[in-house]
């Protein structure tokens, strides 16, 4: 019963996403906030969401090319505006706004169908890049070659995080989008996969949860833009939660991952906030009084 509640638990608190994240103090009826987020110049959770036999097609075959062609060089991940020019620290191969690791599942998806080597070789530059931005303690940084920047930071912002411990799950037992893959890069992705979940034990706030950036080298929750402070984040710890969750399903010995997630989700139990609702209005989220809201 303990473990359906903290299941249950867990997928609410993916369904909040974003909306757990928006200020929590002096909401008023009717007080309207506006979320925005940078343009994505493809739509890669649409794309990624066809079927499978979309991607044997000329406008996937097109897009992988275009992969191809915008994989940074001497990196081998891509920008998060894939054909932006940018330049600075965004001129990097970065797992913000799911860079990279989209563009590996689209290029997987495309071999799967294909069965054109270009496809599977660029995916595994980019997991090379992947490999190459975990640091030795197992997190993962924002931007590759940026140090001494907030792009440096481990980086659980909108999921980056957990999208490439799903990438190198998958990997280490070539499943999923990986089938194909080699051995060797299965025993890599496993060791990567191994280090990424303790780095996430290593960093996870005393009796709480996490940031949605730490500290590269002492893993305490660390500042980024100007409204992201070193704080307890639900959003992106929802995310967390979920795939250590099932992850202790997977391997019942690892008791140190359910206690973590045990710790995290009593954290969340005394943030819960009840009474008022989000409701999407345009661009906007309108957070009003209901006294019959579920509670967020």
């Amino acid at each position: 019963m303990k473990q359906k509640m903290i299941a249950g638990l867990c997928a609410s608190l993916v369904l909040l996403g974003s909306a757990a994240v928006l200020p929590q103090t002096a909401v008023q009826p009717d007080y309207a906030v506006t979320v925005s987020a940078a343009e994505a110049d493809y739509d890669w959770s649409g794309f990624l969401k066809k079927d499978a036999s979309w991607f044997a097609g000329s406008e996937a075959i097109k897009i992988a090319d275009e992969c191809i062609q915008y994989q940074v060089a001497n990196e081998g991940g891509w920008q998060k505006g894939m054909t932006t020019a940018h330049t600075g620290d965004w001129a990097h191969s970065t797992i913000d706004n799911d860079a990279t690791t989209s563009q590996i599942r689209f290029l997987m998806r495309t071999y799967q169908q294909t069965k054109q080597q270009k496809y599977l070789d660029c995916a595994m530059r980019g997991v090379d890049c992947l490999f190459k931005m975990q640091y030795s303690n197992g997190g993962w940084m924002q931007c590759l070659n940026t140090p001494g920047t907030y792009h440096a930071h481990i980086t659980l912002n909108d999921g980056a995080y957990v999208h490439v411990l799903q990438i190198m799950k998958e990997i280490s037992s070539k499943s999923g989008d990986f089938t194909a893959v080699s051995d060797t890069y299965a025993q890599k992705a496993k060791t990567s996969l191994e280090k990424g979940i303790q780095c996430l034990l290593d960093m996870q706030i005393s009796g709480a949860a996490w940031c949605q950036q730490h500290d590269e080298n002492t893993l305490k929750p660390a500042a980024a833009r100007a409204y992201e402070l070193p704080s307890n984040c639900t959003s992106e710890s929802a995310g967390v939660i979920t795939f250590l969750y099932q992850y202790a399903k997977e391997n019942p010995a690892r008791t140190d991952i359910r206690k973590s997630v045990y710790t995290a989700i009593e954290c969340f139990k005394k943030v819960t906030l009840t009474g008022i609702e989000f409701v999407k209005s345009g661009d906007d989220m309108i957070v009003r009084e209901n006294p019959t809201a579920s509670p967020l």
